[in-house]
């Protein structure tokens, strides 16, 4: 089934932020974790990857918008 959602250039940018955010916020309790537990541990690999994960796609959804050419960009919009 072909998912027909919209991402608009605003929707992009909130999830590169959340993503950057969350990398981030991921690294940062990584390094706090490795005096606490295992579990602390895999809650900020679990982050830093959750992280990574929206930051990739928010990046891929945005080079793409660019290289890509208005007319196809349009076809798009009409076959949705």
């Amino acid at each position: 089934m072909i998912c027909k959602s919209r991402w608009s250039k605003q929707v992009t940018t909130i999830v590169l932020c959340i993503g950057i955010a969350s990398l981030a916020f991921g690294v940062m309790s990584a390094c706090v974790a490795l005096r606490q537990g295992e579990e602390a541990s895999r809650l900020s690999g679990m982050l830093t990857g959750f992280g990574f994960g929206l930051l990739l796609v928010a990046t891929v959804k945005l080079i793409r918008s660019k290289t890509i050419s208005k007319e196809k960009l349009e076809e798009e919009a009409i076959d949705k």
